[in-house]
């Protein structure tokens, strides 16, 4: 009887001990689960977030390419054949368009692709077409002879006429975008057009329902985000109730001791885990105890893999919307965005000079765009072998270069220009039975009044370089 006691008493005490025991830990466990939850959530939103603005940005870039071409002067000169040299130019430097199209509400258009340029009459304009000239600067998907090109337009107005010029990039062509673009099962991403268009579509069967939409500023597409919780809550389940069982073989002492360590090891990991989602940094490694989990390891070395490509990709859109695509050269954005202030930190004489391929259109005419690309690039090869850490070579436009040398005299500058000129005027391009000679002109004036103004006197000097008959060097005082 005493036995049956005993063991009634025993079992009783040990049911009061594990029951509170199972009641806390579960509400723990459960509550960590939530934290955790949230926060993959909003590191999930943040990432999509810093994606958007990086499609944003490629957008704005191409937009900006068109809006160059829609405020040229041979497309004001309003003469269709300039109007297909301008476009064609153009073409033939970005080898990621498909074509150009300049579209004037007059009833007409010009078209250029890689092969051809076709000026049409048109009765009326697409749903599509429409569109662009109320949005103006703006992107869409548009389908023309069954291939889907996302387009990017920028509008020209004046008093006598009204047209877009729209550039078209195959859609097939955009999967380097989006390569990094995936949120490995925890949820689905979708960013399509009004008409139901798909820009990019995870390789997902599952349904899931709208968590969040957003606009894509400046296009016609909306990213769609869809957050599987079940999938991020179930990821964390099966870790921590395999940690659960193992508190039925404790002591209850041992238990709840166990339990404050795993407590506090998971409040100092979140908090090291919300310190990176705030400054975007990597989660260190320490002598946590939940460092030594192998799951805990994973999430960890797959999170500072993100938080590495977004730094990676926020670096590289940085550099490349100042790079030239054919050249590797600086660009017009670098020249009106970035060189007026690193000049504001040099007091030193500055010398720019204007240099320019002669008669390179008798190069494209008879080799062809891309031999003349070809040729481009070896000029830009030359050209960096000759400038030094804190000199800026820069592609102006076409065939046309600009060169900032910094910290030199006059006579230093007029030296380096004629020593490129005799460079390039040796040089050969050989390519298969091609060998190709070429020169350059140069016109080079002294930095002062400001960017703009240096760069009319250089190309001025240019000119008078042209004017005496090429293959030459002008200096003309400011």
């Amino acid at each position: 009887m005493f036995k049956r006691l005993k063991v009634v008493i025993t079992v009783f005490l040990l049911i009061m001990s594990i029951v509170p025991l199972i009641l806390f830990s579960s509400t723990f466990f459960f509550s960590v689960i939530n934290y955790f939850t949230k926060n993959d959530e909003k590191n999930i939103l943040e990432i999509l977030t810093r994606n958007k603005k990086y499609l944003e940005v490629f957008v704005e870039m191409n937009i900006d390419d068109m809006r160059l071409l829609a405020n040229s002067d041979d497309l004001k000169s309003y003469e269709i054949d300039e109007i297909k040299g301008v476009l064609e130019r153009f073409l033939s430097t970005r080898d990621e368009y498909s074509k150009i199209k300049y579209i004037d509400k007059d009833g007409w258009f010009v078209e250029v692709d890689r092969s051809r340029s076709v000026y049409e009459k048109y009765l009326q304009l697409s749903q599509k077409e429409r569109l662009l000239f109320e949005k103006g600067d703006f992107s869409t998907i548009i389908s023309e002879d069954g291939i889907n090109y996302v387009v990017f337009s920028s509008p020209y107005e004046d008093e006598n006429r009204h047209g877009i010029v729209v550039g078209y990039i195959d859609l097939n062509r955009f999967d380097y975008i989006f390569k990094d673009l995936t949120l490995t099962g925890l949820g689905n991403i979708i960013i399509k057009d009004s008409s139901g268009n798909y820009l990019f579509k995870m390789d997902n069967n599952k349904k899931y329902d709208e968590d969040v939409k957003e606009e894509i500023k400046n296009t016609d597409f909306s990213m769609i985000v869809s957050i599987n919780r079940e999938d991020i809550r179930n990821v964390f389940l099966n870790d921590l109730f395999r940690k659960l069982t193992l508190y039925f073989f404790l002591t209850v002492v041992m238990a709840i001791v166990f339990a404050y360590i795993i407590s506090e090891a998971i409040n100092k990991y979140i908090t090291r885990i919300i310190v990176s989602i705030n400054t975007l940094t990597r989660i260190k490694s320490t002598d946590s105890l939940l460092d030594n989990i192998k799951e805990i390891e994973t999430f960890k070395n797959k999170f500072n893999e993100i938080i590495e490509k977004l730094n990676k990709d926020k670096i590289d859109l940085s550099d490349k919307a100042y790079i030239d695509a054919l050249t590797g050269l600086y660009n017009k954005r670098f020249l009106s965005e970035k060189l007026s202030e690193k000049l504001k930190e040099v007091n030193e004489n500055v010398y720019f000079m204007m240099a320019d391929i002669d008669y390179f259109k008798k190069i494209n005419d008879t080799y062809g765009h891309i031999v003349g690309d070809r040729v481009l690039k070896s000029l830009a090869e030359i050209l960096k072998q000759n400038i030094r850490e804190g000199d800026y070579a820069i592609r102006f436009g076409g065939e046309e270069f600009l060169i900032v040398f910094r910290n030199i005299t006059k006579k230093e500058a007029l030296n380096i220009a004629e020593r490129l000129r005799v460079q390039v005027e040796k040089f050969v391009y050989r390519e298969e039975k091609l060998n190709i000679k070429f020169t350059i002109s140069i016109g080079v004036a002294k930095f002062k009044n400001g960017i703009e103004y240096t760069i009319d006197i250089s190309d001025e000097a240019l000119y008078s370089a042209k004017s005496l008959g090429r293959n030459r060097v002008v200096y003309k005082e400011v």
